[in-house]
């Protein structure tokens, strides 16, 4: 009876190390993830069509493939802790995530068109700086008003929530 308590604690001891690394770089991707929305209009839609964004898109597909099994069976692999995935997933949840993605027309939309649409706006944004002296209220009367104060807040709403997620994580 104690070796097999033994063999089942050493057991515990060598996935707690194995799992240790995957928290850490399910924290480091949830951090890419965001960087990528920002960049990107709020697009949780990672293409995977260049060299920079493999990694994060496949680690998106994880995201999207684990959470549908877990809505559907409500169980999960044995390496992940419950809890922290339903953690992880409300992180998920705050900043927007697309769990069910229909990629063959999101990514088109986000990457393309919305990328550019907001691509345009920020240049607009420059130009507007230059022109009036560092200058950065256009007034929220006009649509380029509007447009820059949805940036702000949703870089504010960007800001809480990693400062939320970091202290509830404080050691990832």
């Amino acid at each position: 009876m104690d070796d097999t308590k033994n063999k089942r604690v050493k057991r515990d001891m060598e996935i707690g190390k194995k799992i240790e690394p995957v928290q850490e770089t399910w924290q480091q991707k949830f951090y890419e993830l965001v960087l990528f929305q920002s960049r990107n209009n709020g697009s949780s839609i990672v293409p995977n069509d260049t060299a920079d964004h493999r990694a994060l898109a496949e680690w998106v597909r994880n995201e999207r493939i684990l959470y549908k099994q877990f809505i559907k069976s409500n169980e999960l692999p044995p390496w992940v802790d419950r809890e922290q995935y339903e953690d992880h997933v409300a992180a998920l949840k705050q900043i927007g995530f697309v769990f069910e993605a229909n990629t063959s027309t999101m990514v088109r939309c986000s990457s393309t068109k919305a990328a550019s649409r907001w691509n345009a706006k920020y240049d607009e944004l420059i130009k507007y700086i230059r022109e009036n002296n560092g200058d950065c209220n256009p007034g929220i009367k006009t649509a380029f008003g509007a447009w820059l104060n949805l940036q702000r807040l949703a870089y504010r709403e960007y800001k809480f929530h990693l400062e939320r997620h970091r202290r509830k994580y404080p050691h990832h």
